[in-house]
């Protein structure tokens, strides 16, 4: 099972990834203190090869696809969605330049970066989005082109 984990609001998160036979909607918060595992609200979208990170008290899940072992087309998605742990729902966000997945994401200051990715080839754009303008803006091109598994 591919799943990515990530630190928010003081527990961890299991969001979206692949079963081994299609993308995955579902998210999972862990409680240190309890010990326990809990149901979140599903992702709208099905997201395999998802880039996630925590910003401003927020969860973002971005780009990814959507695919299954029987079809082997493979829809990559442009868009994102914001998950907010006070409420446990996920919305979703402005498009993205263009489909991808497989792509590193960071957040730095208030801000989210995307690096590389891949979109049927290896690419070498960053795109920054700003959470209060819901935009997505292009940034100098990485040194080289990449993605993340």
């Amino acid at each position: 099972m591919n799943i990515i984990f990530f630190f928010c609001e003081y527990r961890l998160y299991a969001v979206g990834g692949r079963d081994g036979a299609t993308g995955l909607r579902e998210t999972e918060s862990f409680d240190p203190h309890t010990n326990r595992w809990s149901s979140c609200a599903p992702m709208q979208k099905r997201r395999g090869g998802v880039a996630v990170a925590a910003c401003n008290g927020f969860l973002f899940a971005i780009g990814g696809h959507e695919s299954s072992a029987t079809n082997k087309s493979t829809v990559r998605f442009d868009d994102g969605e914001r998950y907010d742990p006070r409420c446990d729902q996920w919305t979703l966000i402005t498009s993205l330049n263009r489909p991808k997945e497989a792509l590193a994401i960071a957040a730095v200051y208030d801000k989210l970066y995307i690096v590389g990715g891949f979109d049927g080839k290896v690419l070498d754009e960053v795109e920054k989005y700003d959470p209060e303008k819901d935009k997505w803006s292009k940034v100098k091109p990485f040194a080289c082109s990449c993605f993340s598994f």
